[in-house]
């Protein structure tokens, strides 16, 4: 929007007819700058909107490209659901099944994509952010897309002095814009605020936001419920309480954002303190019950819960889950050490991709197996650094997981270790602290089993055994 405060700071030129005329103070001048000036901006804005526009596109196509999909235009439910797990495996990042169909045109949808999102779909394809993608992919996309530069015109030297002076006003509003946001948020922070409560002990668990957002008159106020950025609240003014639904056990960091900058910042812990174990349907996960999840011998399911999985004929995933505190058990020195076996393999179920979560209060670390002929769809996550199947070579977490496999990883000094059946088979460092330990989690396309789990931390102490016996 073209505020009057800001627009009555900027310098009291104006463009007019290609060429530069001074006008006075008077009122009805103020409002001539004013609403031409809008109209600039607003063209501008319309430029870069139609080139995100195209951009995007771009980015549609590449994501077929990197699925050996049809174009997006043919798939079905189940592809999206498909995308919005690679997706999140990549990037760590949950874009849910109707962000998709938006952004890929299945649903009619006007708006351009949230800069978080678009970020998003930029990593996934490799790149660290959407501006990175822009950079990278700018050639091919003007190409293929038809993102013309006009390269014969005549400029007038009028035209490049008004174009000179509209850069200017655009630097000057610019800076009003961020010393008033700044401004304001620093006065907001002082008198604002956020804190949450669960409802219930157990999953799935609704949480209840209270907050004072006394001073802010933003109509950009938003509650992002954790590390995914996809996943928030919007919040009007003189609201002062909102509810979100979490469904799985988890150490998130609840946010409370104006204009795009976080004001406030809170732990919320949702443990599970036993295992518990989940067939992960998206939006909502089958929760196993007591009967259906086995604990003698090795950590597996029933009969009957295999039996339904086995009715599923698309993708599964079960999960186990135990999110706890554990003493004095920190991720940038520890130890893990564990077996697994994945016990179906049938359809769409045929990779046998398994997962081993080490969860923290900053981050996570995600352990990636498969069998050789899928490692190319697998990524590996150390806390802040990803790195995807697709562009790394992952050919040693490939293995024959209808058979037990042992794993190991050592952190020592925020480097990793991994061994797989005593071998080493990675060594990488990463660069962020990810705090405490505070879960794990087992993730099996179709189903599998854990047989032992020990944990210890930098002094050799043993901080969790399971032998399940």
């Amino acid at each position: 929007m073209c505020g009057r405060k800001m627009m009555a700071n900027l310098a009291n030129f104006i463009i007019v007819d290609l060429g530069i005329k001074r006008i006075g103070k008077t009122s009805s001048g103020l409002i001539q700058n004013r609403a031409r000036l809008c109209k600039i901006m607003t063209n501008d804005q319309a430029l870069s909107n139609n080139n995100n526009l195209a951009y995007l596109k771009r980015c549609q196509l590449l994501v077929s490209e990197k699925l050996n999909w049809p174009l997006p235009g043919e798939w079905r439910n189940y592809e999206f659901a498909e995308l919005s797990d690679k997706i999140f495996d990549t990037t760590g990042v949950q874009l849910s099944v109707s962000t998709l169909k938006r952004i890929f045109g299945k649903v009619k949808y006007n708006n351009l994509p949230s800069s978080a999102t678009l970020n998003t779909l930029a990593q996934y394809l490799g790149y660290t952010s959407w501006m990175e993608f822009r950079s990278n992919e700018k050639m091919e996309a003007e190409e293929r897309i038809g993102i013309k530069e006009k390269r014969s015109y005549t400029i007038s030297k009028k035209l490049l002095l008004a174009t000179g002076v509209a850069v200017f006003l655009f630097v000057i509003l610019g800076f009003i814009l961020l010393t008033e946001k700044r401004s304001s948020a620093a006065i907001n922070t002082e008198s604002t605020m956020f804190r949450s409560r669960s409802l219930a002990d157990g999953l799935p668990n609704t949480v209840v936001f209270n907050f004072d957002l006394k001073g802010i008159t933003s109509n950009d106020i938003i509650i992002q419920q954790s590390w995914d950025s996809t996943k928030t609240i919007r919040v009007s003014q003189g609201q002062t309480e909102a509810t979100g639904m979490y469904y799985m056990p988890g150490y998130f960091r609840a946010k409370l954002i104006v204009d795009g900058k976080i004001i406030k910042e809170h732990d919320l812990f949702i443990p599970s303190n036993m295992w518990v174990a989940t067939i992960d349907h998206t939006p909502v996960p089958t929760y196993l019950t007591k009967e259906e999840l086995i604990l003698n011998d090795h950590l597996s399911v029933s009969a009957s819960a295999m039996n339904e999985i086995k009715k599923i004929d698309k993708p599964v995933t079960l999960t186990y889950h135990l999110v706890k505190r554990f003493d004095d058990l920190q991720t940038d020195n520890f130890t893990l050490e564990t077996r697994v076996q994945n016990i179906y393999h049938e359809g769409p179920a045929v990779c046998e991709t398994s997962k081993i979560f080490i969860l923290g209060t900053k981050g996570a670390f995600i352990i990636p197996l498969s069998i050789p002929g899928c490692v190319g769809d697998i990524n590996l996550k150390l806390n802040d650094k990803v790195l995807p199947g697709r562009s790394n070579d992952l050919s040693m977490f490939g293995a024959d997981l209808s058979e037990w496999v042992n794993v190991k990883l050592v952190v020592k000094n925020r480097k990793a270790t991994i061994f797989l059946n005593d071998t080493i088979i990675r060594e990488e460092g990463y660069n962020s602290d990810a705090g405490d330990v505070v879960g794990l989690r087992y993730s099996f396309l179709g189903a599998g089993m854990v047989d032992h789990i020990r944990l210890t931390n930098n002094k050799g102490e043993i901080k969790y055994e399971e032998k399940f016996r």
